[in-house]
């Protein structure tokens, strides 16, 4: 194992150590690649090393993603997926508020206060 590669693993540990922390979280504090995250996490949740604190979305909401903490809890189980229609009232939402914004920034030209 190299000095950089080690230096690196102890910044992952730190991560684990200061709370929890998603899979992503920890490859950014640690500057590892997500496959050697993902590689050290499974080896360390086998052992027992760490555990499935929480559940996250990921940034589109879709995807849940793995909370990691240190130590030997017991895993949270994996939430139940959002039924269709749940996803497609937000979808909905995201794109009416998409097209007020559009509507608003086009229209912004044309209230200018005179001077």
């Amino acid at each position: 194992m190299s000095r950089i590669n080690a230096i690196a693993i102890a910044e992952l540990m730190l991560g684990l150590q200061d709370g929890c922390h998603t899979m992503i979280e920890l490859g950014e504090m640690s500057g590892l690649s997500m496959q050697t995250v993902r590689r050290y996490l499974k080896l360390l949740h086998k052992r027992h090393v760490i555990h499935v604190a929480d559940w996250r979305e990921d940034a589109k909401g879709g995807r849940t993603l793995k909370v990691y903490a240190l130590g030997t809890g017991t895993d949270m189980p994996r939430p139940k997926p959002m039924p269709q229609k749940d996803i497609c009232a937000r979808y909905r939402a995201r794109k009416r508020q998409e097209r007020l914004m559009q509507l608003m920034a086009s229209n912004s030209g044309r209230y200018e206060v005179a001077a």
